[in-house]
């Protein structure tokens, strides 16, 4: 065979692939990328699917969600129903449904409806990327939807009330984790001025980023960024007192007593003792009872931020109703991850180490 004079004998010939990528480089470009998009949006897709599931099961097990609350809910001028006052502070929902009310001029139930569909949609993109700071792309890609798991319980089967600011704090307050994590501060302080204005109790991503970076980062920062948030708080409750008045009834959430009562029935298991009892055993779909097992197995922000939970109860015995399991809201991303961190550990998905923090 004659030898071609414009290759050397040495020359060998490129691989399919590699021949296809320098001749055509864009067209393969073009074809990954459209494979990415696919995956990306089917992924969406799913994620979207798993939030009107779920906040059609939660609208239908939820009592109080007739129009007349969702009225309501969206006027800032009086109390939400319950008449529970702080709830009066509680303005973001409100302000956009109302505002979205008056734009599209759709039914104030078919937009509280949509934020919360929003909110479940938003969780569930923000939740995988949260949980990829811990264990490989795709398998958080797929253990983020488990977040539903939990929240089934603490919003469905454990509660039977609607409030349109629940959602919402969960999603708020796990983005919030996750900028904390990467330490991306100009997105997270304007998170969490909307997770306040959203409900106070966005208030622990405080003590979330104390726990976590406590000798991790210098006293000095972490010290300024603490009273940052703190001034935030207090310059929010101010100006909500400002324009809506200050109301005395605030005190009456002095809950002390009444959460004295449930701890002595479920002590004697009298009274609604059983039934408070199971309601606890069961919250977070009993994911909280095996993190004593799997502690010693996390990284350390995920370890460490479950120091949340202290300060959070105590906060629920004094301020709020122990056996509403709702009130857990925030707590669910900071339960459920060490779990799926020790399950991904299991199937070798996670990082061997941590990048940030």
């Amino acid at each position: 065979m004659a030898q071609n004079r414009f290759q050397p004998d040495n020359m060998k010939q490129p691989k399919t692939s590699e021949f296809a990528a320098e001749v055509f480089p864009l067209t393969w470009s073009i074809r990954v990328g459209a494979r990415i998009r696919s995956v990306n949006l089917s992924m969406l897709g799913f994620y979207l699917l798993v939030s009107i599931m779920f906040c059609a099961l939660y609208f239908q097990t939820t009592s109080a969600w007739s129009t007349d609350h969702f009225s309501a809910y969206a006027n800032l001028s009086r109390p939400y129903p319950g008449d529970v006052p702080l709830f009066r502070y509680r303005v973001l929902m409100p302000f956009l449904a109302r505002s979205l009310a008056y734009v599209l001029g759709v039914d104030l139930k078919l937009i509280f409806q949509l934020l919360a569909t929003l909110s479940v949609f938003g969780l569930l993109i923000v939740y995988r990327s949260y949980l990829s700071n811990f264990v490989r792309p795709e398998f958080a890609t797929v253990m983020s939807v488990a977040i539903v798991y939990p929240m089934l319980w603490n919003f469905c089967l454990l509660n039977d009330l609607y409030y349109p600011f629940d959602l919402p704090s969960l999603f708020f307050f796990t983005l919030g984790c996750h900028y904390i994590y990467q330490r991306k501060w100009h997105l997270y302080y304007p998170v969490f001025v909307l997770a306040l204005l959203n409900r106070e109790t966005s208030c622990f991503l405080v003590f979330v980023m104390i726990f976590c970076f406590f000798r991790r980062m210098r006293s000095r920062e972490l010290l300024w960024h603490v009273l940052a948030q703190g001034l935030i708080w207090a310059g929010l409750k101010s100006l909500f007192y400002f324009l809506l008045g200050p109301d005395t009834r605030v005190f009456a959430l002095f809950r002390l007593s009444f959460n004295a009562r449930m701890l002595w029935g479920i002590l004697t298991l009298s009274g609604n003792g059983p039934k408070d009892l199971t309601k606890l055993a069961l919250a977070f779909g009993g994911a909280w009872w095996v993190l004593p097992w799997i502690l010693r197995f996390q990284p350390r922000f995920l370890k460490r931020s479950t120091l949340v939970v202290i300060p959070f109860i105590v906060v629920i015995i004094f301020m709020g109703f122990a056996d509403e399991i709702r009130d857990y809201v925030e707590l669910i991303p900071v339960i459920l991850s060490p779990v799926l961190y020790a399950f991904a550990r299991g199937l070798a998905g996670a990082r061997e180490q941590e990048s940030v923090a």
